[in-house]
């Protein structure tokens, strides 16, 4: 009685061991399945924010007045550079 009892208990052991071990592998797909749907969502709000920044570049469009605004505002600089010093 005494050895059928234990090979009673190990099988329940081994059954409670293949029962968790499926539970983890069902825990790590769920978990890989959370990560991947987190990776689209990142990567589309990515491809969207280069896309709005990709419509919002306006380097070049007015070469012309950009460089007279830099002009005016380094002539500003060089001279309360100078009457820094002159003070």
């Amino acid at each position: 009685v005494t050895v059928a009892e234990r090979e009673a208990e190990e099988q329940k052991q081994k059954e409670l061991e293949i029962e968790a071990k499926k539970q983890a592998e069902e825990r790590r797909r769920y978990t890989l399945k959370i990560v991947e749907e987190e990776a689209k969502k990142e990567y589309e709000e990515n491809k969207r924010t280069l896309a709005a920044l990709d419509a919002l570049d306006t380097d070049g469009e007015n070469e012309e007045e950009e460089y007279e605004a830099w002009k005016v505002r380094e002539l500003k600089r060089i001279k309360r550079d100078r009457e820094a010093r002159e003070a």
